[in-house]
């Protein structure tokens, strides 16, 4: 799943900002095309008209598309892998056109080998020494699913603790 939007606070339209001569999106997308451990690919995006020129994009390129919340980002994710129906998800955010796809096998390869419920190499750790924008998380979807259930739980407990208490 990529993750992108055009309503950025930092850098507003930056998945679509011209990166000699094609948009940034266009070289995420295309080197993740190239992996060769993904079933398929996902654009996750929001249901928001602006983000129309996104979804446009990733037909052009033949990738799916879903759509979904502009302020749950979780949800969108959720959202995207149920409906694809993924055991396992990879996440490659949308504004690193250097995204490797031999990082993304690699990645991917590693989390199937040790049965890892999360594996990842997006940060330098570790002692990694890669820089960021490289690579990709992994995921089970069963464990994804049973971490939003938690941040729900903890978030509804502190309401309910701040009602009853303050």
């Amino acid at each position: 799943i990529i993750q992108a939007r055009i309503g950025s606070k930092r850098l507003p339209g930056k998945s679509m900002k011209n990166l000699c001569g094609k948009p940034l999106l266009y070289y995420v997308i295309q080197r993740v095309k190239k992996a060769t451990t993904l079933d398929l690919i996902v654009l996750a995006t929001p249901e928001t008209p602006e983000n129309d020129v996104l979804e446009n994009l990733a037909k052009e390129l033949h990738i799916h598309v879903f759509r979904g919340p502009e302020d749950d980002v979780l949800k969108r994710f959720v959202d995207a892998a149920r409906l694809y129906g993924a055991n396992i998800i990879v996440r490659v955010s949308a504004d690193n056109p250097l995204t490797a796809p031999e990082e993304i096998d690699r990645i991917v390869f590693h989390h199937l080998k040790t049965n890892a419920d999360y594996s990842f190499n997006v940060v330098p750790k570790m002692g990694n020494n890669y820089p960021d924008g490289l690579g990709a998380e992994v995921i089970n979807f069963s464990i994804f699913c049973a971490f939003i259930l938690i941040i729900w739980l903890l978030e509804s407990t502190k309401s309910r603790f701040l009602e009853s208490n303050f």
